[in-house]
Order: structure tokens, then C-alpha cells, then sequence
């Protein structure tokens, strides 16, 4: 099946699309999106003798009555900072993205992915759903366009609705953190503190450290009976005694309480 064959087939099944360059992507009709068709006459005179090196079909999404969401892989070789790897960390908070599940799917000319929904009778927006991944609502470039090939499926028997939390604004969309402030290089003392819990010194240095832990605890702010738990919590698994974590707790209080009133007597 040619370049204009495909493209009938498209628009046989209810397909809007329009002519756009391929090299910039750029629209060929003045109104873009807007101006797309699903009537012969006019698909004729866009794409019958059009140079497929040169011509592309993009859809008109909201026409059509699809979304798209668009991962980008556009970015290098660095897996952590593609498209594939959020998609990886959002699905595991919402398995109904999973690629499997797209009726239809494609793969971009940049290594990228389209996966094809169902549009809700409703008025949804462009959004991002991370750094790499996009909710697309007006249009986008499709097969048979040079470099772009369905993986999964046909557009036009697309049945499944995009899942409702991708297309709320004001609902959760994953954005991964930086690495550097989300978790930063040297272990601060209240990480140190909490670490114990997990990880209890059993030997040696085992007062001082629950002396600094406590401190570090204090230091944060935390309501009493809170940090007193994690105190107690934190030298039960070193194997303390009750009555030494009590005083080491007991000096907690009685330090962060001369701390207190000294911050008060400045004002």
C-alpha cells in the first residue's frame, strides 16, 4: 500500500488529517489543524502526487476523536532523561498506561512513542504528564508519514477511553526530581537519625549516637510525643537500657527547652 493509498484508508475509516512538512513539521495549510479532512476531493489535491519525502499527514485529534500521549526519547542517551524511563516510573503508579494497553501505537521518527485513546465527550487540554511525556489534544504526526510506523494495532478501531487521572489538570501527573535536591550527596543529621531505625548501631559508640540522634530529632521541630517514639524506637533496637534512653531522651527536653527560652529572650 503507497503513501495516498494509506492516507484514503485513514480517511475511509473517519481519519481527519492535513498535509505538513516533514523536515520542519510545520503545517502546509494556513489554519493547520483546523483546516483538516476527511474529504476525498480535498485529500486528493493534497497528497495524490505529493513527494513523501517531503509531505507528512498530521491528525486532527479533537476531528478524529482521539488524544494522544506523546513520549519523547528526543533527548540523548541518557536513559533517566527519556520519555521510555518516566513512562517506566508512571506506570507503576498508574498500571492503565502501560503501552499494552493502547489500542494503537506508533513509534516516532525520534525513537519516541504515540499511544492513541479513545477521546472523552468532554473539553480536556494539552498537558504534561512529566518532563518527557505529553498529553497531545489538537493534532500530531502519524503514519505513513516518512519514519513513523504503527507497532500496535489500527487508529481506527480504537475503543478504550484515556484514562480519566491523564486528562484532570488539577490530578496527580508524575514528575521525576532532581537527584541532587531530591536526595542530596552527604547525609544530613536527621537522615543519620533516621537511618538508626533501620540500621541501629549495636556496639561501641551506641550512647552518642542516640545522644545525636536525639538532638537531630529535636531539632526539626517535631511534636514531643513524636520524637519521644523515635527516641525510644531507635535505642531499643541498639539494645540500650530503658532507664539510659530515658535519660538521654530527658536531656533532649531539657536542652531543646534552654534552646527555646534562650530564642524567646532575643526577641
Amino acid at each position: 500500500m503507497n503513501f495516498y493509498q494509506r492516507i484514503t484508508e485513514l480517511i475511509n475509516h473517519g481519519i481527519y488529517v492535513y498535509p505538513v512538512d516533514v523536515k520542519t513539521k510545520a503545517p502546509m495549510t494556513k489554519h493547520a489543524f483546523k483546516d483538516a479532512s476527511n474529504d476525498l476531493e480535498q485529500i486528493k489535491e493534497w497528497f495524490k502526487h505529493a513527494d513523501n519525502s517531503k509531505v507528512g499527514v498530521a491528525i486532527a485529534l479533537e476531528k478524529s476523536g482521539l488524544v494522544c500521549i506523546d513520549i519523547d526519547n528526543n533527548h540523548g542517551d541518557d536513559y533517566k532523561n527519556s520519555g521510555t524511563h518516566e513512562l517506566y516510573k508512571l506506570v507503576q503508579r498508574h498500571p492503565d498506561i502501560a503501552p499494552d494497553k493502547a489500542e494503537y501505537v506508533e513509534q516516532t521518527q525520534s525513537g519516541g512513542v504515540h499511544m492513541f485513546y479513545k477521546r472523552p465527550n468532554k473539553v480536556i487540554n494539552k498537558r504534561n504528564l512529566s518532563d518527557h511525556i505529553e498529553l497531545l489534544v489538537d493534532s500530531t504526526i502519524i503514519a505513513p508519514t516518512n519514519n513513523y510506523k504503527a507497532v500496535q494495532g489500527e487508529i481506527w478501531t480504537i475503543n478504550n477511553n484515556i484514562p480519566t487521572w491523564a486528562i484532570n489538570d488539577d490530578n496527580y501527573s508524575f514528575k521525576e526530581p532532581n537527584q541532587r535536591v531530591f536526595y542530596p550527596i552527604h547525609s544530613k543529621r536527621t537522615g543519620r537519625a533516621l537511618d538508626l531505625l533501620l540500621y541501629p548501631a549495636t556496639e561501641g559508640t551506641r550512647h552518642n549516637q542516640l545522644v545525636s540522634a536525639t538532638a537531630a530529632l529535636f531539632s526539626t521541630g517535631a511534636q514531643i510525643e513524636t520524637i519521644k517514639y523515635l527516641v525510644f524506637k531507635i535505642g531499643e533496637n541498639m539494645d540500650l537500657d530503658y532507664q539510659e534512653i530515658e535519660d538521654i531522651f530527658n536531656w533532649g527536653v531539657k536542652a531543646a527547652t534552654k534552646q527555646l527560652k534562650k530564642t524567646q529572650e532575643a526577641k
